[in-house]
């Protein structure tokens, strides 16, 4: 359903890393349950600069549920062969990188809930810089098995319309989030492992119907993140970044990357976690926070990113960092 098939690596593949390196010990990939014989070969070959903590494979009322924990030595991209139906991808740590059978990398969050669907294999490229640890839950369904669970009605609401992938993302709530934790965290030579992991494997499902089923109730198809919205969204993020001194109104925004107004702002706040202007807020207060530890001088710092007046620019910026920025200029430590 999730199966590992090849690792591209930037390089360094025969380097051998001491014991003193590797935080998963012991010193080869571990806990390598119910994979097929060609993932645990690609482990195993890029053992040297993927390390593999967990990665299992296992049947889950009539569904598999694959736990994946590995971390980078080097920039490597992994791809993944997925099955036709659902699957329902729960990350709590890692780069958010991704690309859908070779579409434009996705700029995700570090910890997220993905819903794909599609009706023939597809390939999942996720891309991890070096010293990225990463932590993921999936779970895959295929349509009959999904009609049994949320009924015809529900089914069909999920069911890819056509041969493209049909994808969305989300924040990963707390609740999701603690019960992909603990369903990783369980130890295998412990008592009741099966009972523990049947019972958080039925909590995140759920959770992960219910969430999916609210978001089809809640609104007509279009409201929808789909894939080619998400790389105009990245377009509008990189655009601000680049003009932070003058940044574009949202209709001019909307119109530079081909969406409306509305679409625009819904699908970069869902995807970013924040508003346009609360983005714009908080690259300018970055940016300047780099000119002061560059040695600029506070009126030098809140010009170059956009601010006219000193007053809102120090306000903002002691809200964000803690101090005042003349105080941040001579220390350069922002408050953790």
């Amino acid at each position: 359903m999730l199966e590992l098939v090849d690792v591209i690596r930037n390089g360094h593949a025969d380097r051998a890393f001491p014991e003193s390196d590797n935080p998963f010990h012991p010193r080869r990939s571990q806990n390598l349950e119910g994979l097929s014989s060609r993932s645990r070969s690609v482990v195993e070959k890029f053992d040297n600069f993927v390390r593999v903590r967990q990665l299992w494979d296992r049947p889950a009322r009539d569904m598999r549920v694959v736990g994946l924990e590995y971390k980078t030595y080097c920039q490597a991209n992994l791809n993944f062969v997925c099955q036709p139906g659902i699957q329902l991808h729960l990350r709590l740590c890692g780069s958010g990188d991704y690309a859908i059978n070779g579409d434009p990398v996705i700029r995700g969050r570090q910890s997220e809930f993905q819903f794909f669907s599609s009706q023939k294999p597809w390939n999942k490229f996720v891309v991890q810089p070096a010293d990225t640890h990463n932590k993921t839950i999936a779970l895959a369904a295929p349509y009959d098995v999904l009609r049994y669970y949320i009924g015809a009605a529900g089914s069909e609401k999920l069911t890819a319309k056509s041969l493209n992938v049909e994808h969305f993302r989300a924040p990963l709530e707390s609740q999701l989030n603690a019960a992909v934790d603990e369903l990783l965290s369980v130890d295998a030579g412990a008592g009741m492992t099966e009972l523990v992991r049947d019972a958080r494997i039925l909590d995140i499902l759920v959770e992960c119907f219910r969430y999916l089923l609210s978001v089809d109730d809640r609104g007509p198809p279009k409201d929808r993140i789909r894939l080619r919205d998400e790389a105009k969204i990245e377009k509008a993020a990189e655009h601000l970044v680049r003009n932070l001194v003058d940044p574009p109104c949202i209709p001019d925004l909307a119109r530079l990357v081909g969406l409306n107004s509305s679409k625009l702002k819904y699908a970069f706040k869902t995807l970013k976690g924040v508003t346009i202007g609360e983005f714009v807020r908080t690259a300018r207060l970055d940016r300047a926070a780099e000119h002061l530890r560059n040695d600029e001088d506070v009126e030098a710092a809140a010009f170059l990113v956009g601010y006219r007046h000193a007053g809102n620019f120090a306000r903002l910026f002691r809200a964000k960092y803690g101090v005042p920025p003349s105080v941040y200029r001579n220390r350069g430590q922002p408050r953790s």
